[in-house]
């Protein structure tokens, strides 16, 4: 597709190609909203740019048309050009999402790309089923990017729920425990941290240095062994407490904090859910020093990235000198 739409610009830049009105009705449109989707700021899915895909096919086959049509030689390249897409797309079938060009790795390698609505948008569900009755009875554990919108269970898929950020404001995790042995399955959504502020934040990032045992679909990762996920079972722990503090139960939660603190002192949602809890109950001198040690944690991330955190703990910690 690529390069027929090059081939379009040779021809119009040749000659070929001369039909003025039709062009400036083709590429001015697609050069406006290409220009405003690269101004908006907004870089969350190339589902954004898919208008520009229907100029992009019309200028293409004009182009591959009009220089097929005074020479065979060009209708021979516009035929086995039309030909390798139509393969390319079929090469990834039944699951579009995953779709890259082998110039950039081909589907295998699209997750090391693009991440997020581009490569993964729970599309998997039905192919992790077929893979969980081939290893019937076998423990797995499942971080999927998204558990909490869509609940893999509906699906029949029974796997331990690890923490992500959707687990975090739609609840779903279990609380795992520090080391985990059997099947580890990731989304690529999931292992590339996206939807995280920062990647140190992401509980399952020591699985990105990993190669994967299994892919699945080419968007879920199988990882076979026995692993320590200290972090992840801090993350699961602090959502399980958060979600007890909604609830009223601070006693409860504060004990569940105190869990996360103790496996992972470095992980800042822990710490903030331990001084909320700790505020909550009246334990002043305690909300007081989880704060702190938040805020210092959330310092040390990146400049983007603290501003999900630090105006936050700073106004919690000044409330509570007040």
């Amino acid at each position: 597709m690529l390069a027929l739409t090059a081939l379009s610009l040779f021809a119009i830049a040749a000659g070929r190609l001369s039909k003025g009105r039709e062009l400036v009705y083709t590429l001015v449109p697609a050069a406006f909203y290409l220009a405003v989707a690269m101004l908006a700021g907004m870089n969350i899915g190339a589902r954004h740019m898919l208008p520009v895909y229907t100029f992009v096919f019309v200028l293409a086959g004009a182009g591959i048309a009009a220089l097929a049509a005074g020479s065979r030689r060009w209708a021979i390249v516009g035929t086995a050009l039309l030909a390798a897409h139509i393969l390319s797309s079929l090469m990834v079938f039944p699951n579009p999402m995953a779709y890259a060009n082998e110039a950039w790795g081909g589907p295998n390698n699209v997750h090391n790309l693009l991440s997020d609505a581009n490569a993964d948008w729970a599309q998997q569900l039905l192919q992790v089923k077929k893979w969980q009755d081939r290893h019937p009875g076998e423990e797995c554990w499942f971080s999927y990017f998204a558990d909490g919108v869509i609940d893999p269970a509906i699906y029949g898929i029974h796997c331990h729920h690890l923490p992500n950020l959707a687990t975090a404001w739609v609840g779903g995790a279990d609380v795992i425990p520090p080391e985990v042995s059997g099947n580890v399955l990731i989304s690529a959504g999931d292992l590339s941290g996206c939807e995280w502020p920062s990647g140190r934040l992401n509980p399952v990032r020591e699985f990105t240095d990993r190669k994967p045992d299994e892919v699945i679909d080419y968007g879920v990762f199988v990882y076979r062994g026995t692993f320590r996920m200290h972090q992840a079972a801090a993350v699961s722990r602090a959502q399980r407490a958060r979600q007890l503090l909604q609830q009223g139960k601070a006693a409860e939660a504060l004990a569940l904090a105190r869990e996360a603190v103790e496996m992972d002192p470095e992980e800042i949602s822990s710490q903030t859910v331990l001084g909320d809890a700790a505020s909550k109950l009246g334990q002043k001198d305690v909300a007081r020093a989880a704060w702190q040690a938040a805020l210092n944690l959330a310092l040390q991330l990146e400049p983007d990235a603290q501003a999900n955190y630090v105006p936050g703990l700073q106004g919690k910690l000044k409330g509570i000198q007040a």
